[in-house]
């Protein structure tokens, strides 16, 4: 049930920017970085809510080594 709501997110969103595109292409005034950063999350099989929350479940994981090896240490 779930899957099907993000789809049908995801299927408004591709709608949406669809509708958008002939705006952006005649306003294109954005810098480089951003651009790039766009087309590589465009690409990725991933939405960005996915992609955050693995990189905050990584990131939380790193630290909760570093705490683990820091207090063995400590002992």
């Amino acid at each position: 049930m779930e899957f099907e709501t993000e789809e049908k997110i995801i299927q408004s969103e591709e709608q949406a920017a669809e509708s958008q595109e002939p705006a952006e292409e005649a306003e294109d005034n954005r810098d480089a970085i951003t651009q790039a950063k766009e087309n590589f999350y465009d690409r990725l099989p991933f939405t960005y809510r996915q992609v955050d929350i693995f990189c905050k479940a990584a990131i939380g994981i790193l630290i909760a080594i570093f705490v683990y090896y820091g207090m063995q240490k400590a002992l």
